[in-house]
């Protein structure tokens, strides 16, 4: 049985070197890039060009920028407290969200607890009971328990430990995303220069006439 890269060779509609390449390349590295994924078919008279995507670089200015915001607040104190309060208080209200969501939570369970518990069945339903007050308790163990997501306070972080921990946490983003960018543009370059490679030697043993490189 054909494949899906072969079908094309045992219909006879595909019979050129360059066109069975081209659909065999979009399966590997460089080829499947440039092709999208094969949803697109390669072009058949000249290399496609890849370019980097944005999204690195993009990635790379904001660390950039967060960590320029945070070596200004350094020696900014006074602002500094501020954006540090406005964070704590962000922070705390968030713990206080979530003791009213396990409040409310606690409420339902006591409700369903207090129903299952004065209720009388038959007896051959007692053993259903017993099932349902001990999903209750057990349950309400986890599901009830009142957490503090947050627990920085002035006291315990001062602004300066704040400060230097978030640089730190910008270098090492501004680090890693950079990283990533020079992979990501090696990987292209050695796309492009494989890519460039396979036509000039498709070129070489199978040069499309005129006709085909204005038809194409």
């Amino acid at each position: 049985m054909p494949s899906g890269l072969t079908y094309k060779i045992y219909s006879g509609e595909e019979l050129t070197l360059r066109d069975f390449a081209l659909r065999c390349v979009t399966h590997i590295g460089a080829g499947y890039h440039a092709s999208k994924q094969g949803d697109i078919p390669m072009p058949k008279d000249k290399a496609p060009v890849l370019k980097v995507s944005d999204y690195y670089y993009r990635r790379v200015a904001e660390a950039e920028e967060t960590l320029a915001k945070w070596e200004g607040l350094k020696t900014n104190l006074e602002e500094a407290n501020k954006v540090y309060d406005a964070t704590l208080a962000e922070k705390h209200a968030v713990n206080n969200d979530i003791k009213e969501e396990k409040q409310k939570v606690r409420e339902y369970y006591d409700i369903m607890f207090i129903k299952v518990n004065n209720w009388n069945p038959p007896a051959e339903y007692n053993s259903l009971k017993e099932v349902m007050l001990k999903q209750l308790k057990d349950n309400s163990k986890w599901d009830c328990a009142v957490y503090t997501l947050y627990d920085e306070t002035k006291e315990n972080i001062p602004v300066e430990e704040w400060i230097k921990t978030n640089i730190k946490i910008a270098k090492d983003d501004l680090e890693y995303y950079n990283k990533k960018l020079k992979e990501e543009e090696e990987r292209i370059s050695e796309y492009n220069t494989y890519l460039k490679g396979l036509y000039e030697s498709l070129d070489e043993i199978e040069p499309l006439t005129d006709r085909e490189i204005n038809t194409k």
